[in-house]
C-alpha cells in the first residue's frame, strides 16, 4: 500500500521531466545542429511524410480531435469523481493522472519529433548571414519599393490567370516544385516526400487567425484553404519549411519566400512577393507612414483590389476567439526561444535585408552549396 500511495504524486509530477530534459538539450544549439537537425531529423520527418502523405484525409487533424475529446472526458470524470465523498483520494485523481501522463508523452514526442527545431542554430548559420533587430529607413524604403515594382509587374503579367492553380492538389505540386528548384542553389533546402493537406479546421481557424500549422506527430502541413486564394501559395511554402526543420516562424516565412521566388509559376511568385510586401510596409510604417501611404498609391488597382479583399477577410473574421489564440499561440512561441512572440513571424524583413546585403538581391543566387 506504501508504494501505491507514492505513485500517484510521482506520476503528477512526470511532465517535469521531459521538460528539464529538453531544457538541458536546449542549452547545446551546436549539438542540435550537427546530429538533431542535420542527421536525426531529416529521415524521421520524411518518414512521416511518407506514412501521411498518401492519405486523402488529414490525420492529424484527426488526431487532435481525438486529443480534445480525450481530455474533456478525463476532466468530465474527474469533476465526477471529486463529488463522490466514498472515493479514495487514488482514485478521484485517476483521471488527472491519464492527462499527466498523456501530457507528459506527448511533451516529449513533440520535441523529439520536431520541437528542437526551435534551438537550432538555423538559416543564419546555414547562409552566413548577420540579422540586425534594426534597420535604416532606406533599406526598408528599398525593400518596399522593389517589392512593390515586382508585384505590379506578376499581377499584369500576360500569364497571371492561366497559372491560377486549378486546384489544391495543383497548388501543392507547385510548392514543392519551388522547393525542387531552390535546392539547386541551397541543397539543405531540398523537399521530398510531399505531405499537404487542406486542414479540416479550415472555416474556424478563420476566426482562431490561423492560416495553416504544422503537425509534428504526422508530419503533415496543413493549409487554410478556405482563406482568399492569392495567400495560399505562401502559405504552402511557408509550412513547408516548418515540414524541412525551420520551427522559427521568421525563417519559415523567410525560406517559404525563397521559394516562391524560385517557382516557375507567376501566380506563386505573386503570392511571395505579396506577403513579403506586407510585412515589409508594416515595418516602414512604423518608421516613416506616410512613405508607406505614399507606396501604396503606386500599387496597381489590381494589386489594390486583392488588398482590400484581404482587408475584408481579416475584417470578417475579427472574434474574441482570435484574441485569446493570439495570446495562447505568443506564450507558446515565447516559450520556444522566439522572443517575439506572435511578432516574430515580421522578423523575415530582417532575414530579406540580410540577404540582400550579402548577395544583391534575393532572387536565384547561386551559391556553393553547404
Amino acid at each position: 500500500m506504501a508504494n501505491q500511495r507514492t505513485l500517484h504524486p510521482i506520476l503528477l509530477a512526470l511532465p517535469l521531466l521531459p521538460i528539464l530534459c529538453v531544457y538541458g538539450i536546449s542549452q547545446f544549439p551546436d549539438f542540435i545542429e550537427t546530429y538533431y537537425a542535420q542527421k536525426m531529423y531529416p529521415p524521421l520527418s520524411q518518414y512521416l511524410r511518407v506514412a501521411s502523405g498518401w492519405l486523402p484525409v488529414s490525420v492529424g487533424d484527426v488526431f487532435y480531435f481525438l486529443l480534445v475529446l480525450f481530455l474533456f472526458i478525463q476532466i468530465f470524470f474527474l469533476i465526477k469523481n471529486l463529488r463522490k465523498k466514498q472515493l479514495a483520494l487514488a482514485e478521484k485523481l485517476r483521471p488527472l493522472i491519464r492527462i499527466s501522463v498523456s501530457i507528459s508523452i506527448l511533451y516529449l514526442c513533440f520535441y523529439l519529433l520536431w520541437g528542437l527545431n526551435y534551438y537550432r542554430k538555423g538559416i543564419a548559420d546555414q547562409l552566413e548571414l548577420r540579422k540586425d533587430g534594426t534597420y535604416a529607413t532606406q533599406e526598408l524604403l528599398a525593400l518596399n519599393s522593389d517589392l512593390l515594382q515586382i508585384i505590379n509587374q506578376l499581377r499584369i503579367h500576360p500569364d497571371f490567370n492561366k497559372q491560377i492553380f486549378p486546384s489544391r492538389e495543383a497548388m501543392f505540386k507547385e510548392a514543392a516544385a519551388s522547393y525542387q528548384n531552390l535546392s539547386h542553389h541551397f541543397n539543405f533546402l531540398g523537399y521530398r516526400s510531399v505531405s499537404l493537406k487542406p486542414t479540416l479546421y479550415g472555416r474556424l481557424g478563420n476566426y482562431g487567425g490561423f492560416l495553416g500549422y504544422y503537425n509534428p506527430f504526422t508530419g503533415e502541413g496543413q493549409v487554410n484553404t478556405t482563406c482568399p486564394y492569392f495567400l495560399q501559395p505562401f502559405i504552402t511554402c511557408h509550412e513547408i519549411a516548418h515540414q524541412i526543420g525551420y520551427a522559427s516562424e521568421s525563417e519559415a516565412n523567410f525560406i517559404g519566400f525563397l521559394a516562391t521566388t524560385h517557382s516557375q509559376n507567376i501566380y506563386m511568385q505573386y503570392s511571395g512577393h505579396l506577403e513579403m510586401y506586407l510585412y515589409a510596409s508594416g515595418k516602414l510604417r512604423q518608421t516613416d507612414s506616410n512613405l508607406v501611404k505614399s507606396l501604396n498609391q503606386q500599387l496597381h488597382p489590381l494589386v489594390k483590389k486583392d488588398l482590400k479583399e484581404y482587408k475584408a477577410y481579416l475584417q470578417a473574421h475579427e472574434t474574441i476567439l482570435q484574441d485569446w489564440t493570439n495570446v495562447l499561440f505568443d506564450l507558446f512561441l515565447k516559450s520556444n526561444h522566439q522572443q517575439q512572440g506572435i511578432y516574430s513571424y515580421k522578423d523575415v524583413v530582417g532575414w530579406a535585408i540580410a540577404y540582400r546585403k550579402k548577395f544583391g538581391s534575393w532572387l536565384k543566387k547561386k551559391t556553393d552549396n553547404r
